[in-house]
Formats: C-alpha cells, sequence, structure tokens
C-alpha cells in the first residue's frame, strides 16, 4: 500500500506540473439519484473519496463495462424466475452466466459474485450432489480469496462447507484440514458470530474423538 500511496503521491506531481495537460479520465458506476445530484452540484470542486477510485483514459472501455455488467444482473434476476419455478437446472445455468460475466468484464465485479454463487449454493443442496457441492464451495473459496481483505468470514464458512462435505465423503483428514483453517479465521475475525465457532470445533473434536485421539477430542468439545 506504500508503494502505491507513494506512485500516486508522484503521479499526482506531475499532473500539477505545469508542462503537462491534466488528463480526463473515467470511471462507471451506479449511483442513487440524491448521490449524483450531490456530485453535480459540486462539480468543479474537491470532492475527496475514502479510499483510491480505479478510472479509465478510454471512455468507451467505460461504457461497455456498465453495459457487460447490466447484463449480468439481467441473467441473475432470469435464473431467480427460474428457481422460483423450480426449474433449477435452468435457473443454475444463468446464474452461472451472471458469475462468468461478472469475472470477465473490463473491471471484474468480484465482490458480486456472492449473490449469484449463493444461489447455486441453494440449487446444489436441494439435489443433494457431494461431487458438484464441493466443486462449488472449492470455487466460491478461490473467488473470494481474491479480494484480499474482503469477505473473511465468507471464506471461513466456505473452508468450513468444503470439510463438511469431505466429511460426509469420509475424507475425515482432509475434511479436518479445512475445519482447522476456518477455525482460526473464526477465531480472528468473527466478533459475534460464536455459534459458527463452536459448530467448528465440536467437528474437529468429533473427527478426533472417531480417530480414537480422544484425549484431543476433549480439548475441542470442553
Amino acid at each position: 500500500m506504500g508503494d502505491i500511496f507513494e506512485s500516486l503521491r508522484h503521479e499526482h506531481e506531475k499532473i500539477l506540473s505545469p508542462e503537462d495537460n491534466i488528463p480526463h479520465v473515467y470511471r462507471g458506476m451506479k449511483l442513487e439519484n440524491e448521490e449524483f445530484e450531490r456530485l453535480k452540484e459540486n462539480q468543479g470542486k474537491l470532492v475527496s473519496t475514502n479510499g483510491y477510485l480505479s478510472t479509465k483514459i478510454d471512455k468507451s472501455i467505460v461504457f461497455a463495462d456498465i453495459a457487460e455488467y447490466s447484463r449480468a444482473w439481467i441473467e441473475f434476476h432470469i435464473g431467480r424466475a427460474y428457481q422460483g419455478k423450480g426449474e433449477f437446472d435452468k435457473a443454475r445455468k444463468y446464474y452461472e452466466l451472471a458469475c462468468n460475466l461478472m469475472n470477465n468484464s473490463t473491471s471484474p465485479r468480484i465482490l458480486d459474485y456472492s449473490d449469484p454463487l449463493n444461489r447455486i449454493d441453494d440449487i446444489l443442496h436441494e439435489r443433494n450432489d457431494l461431487d458438484d457441492v464441493l466443486k462449488y464451495y472449492q470455487r466460491a473459496l478461490e473467488i473470494r480469496e481474491k479480494l484480499d481483505g474482503f469477505c473473511l468470514i465468507d471464506i471461513a464458512a466456505d473452508l468450513g462447507n468444503i470439510g463438511l462435505v469431505l466429511d460426509e465423503k469420509q475424507k475425515s483428514n482432509e475434511a479436518l484440514n479445512y475445519y482447522q483453517r476456518a477455525l482460526k479465521m473464526y477465531q480472528k475475525f468473527d466478533t459475534f458470530g460464536h455459534n459458527d465457532t463452536a459448530k467448528t470445533l465440536t467437528r474437529i473434536g468429533d473427527i478426533l474423538y472417531q480417530q480414537t485421539k480422544c484425549d484431543e477430542a476433549l480439548d475441542y468439545h470442553e
């Protein structure tokens, strides 16, 4: 982060230099009407934000990104309609399309993956296909880990869910590894989710008991 800040400071000094023209940059984003009006009122003034904004020099790329992102949400809502009618295969197809569009847009909207991913999760649980469920959780984990600091509790939940599926598939050692990783994250980041921590402790204890490691199991059940 320090390197990024220093680079931005250097670029800012170049922009303020009388030798260079101030460039125009573009950013596509969805705003509430009230927020949009507030920006219009402050046009030409200095506007500050909490953090950094990603922008592009090419306006056409920005609008292409908005169009693709809008299409992703259309696919998502079509999926919801099919899911509501009980047509789960069709629903999953559209949720997958939404995920792909969010990932393949010019500016990947990884954070928005949670909505279609959660819907796919619902469908997989309806079908009770453990292999398919496992693939979903592994994919969800891979996507959320790219966020580097966001969705930490969701990552812990994915780890725990992978452990649960592996446990059901009688792969106790692999399950134990995922449970322990989930537990570390819950204990570090989940201030209020004591229930998730307790469930994970119990699952670890159960596996250790099945492996006749009774003393270790007792530590987790206390």
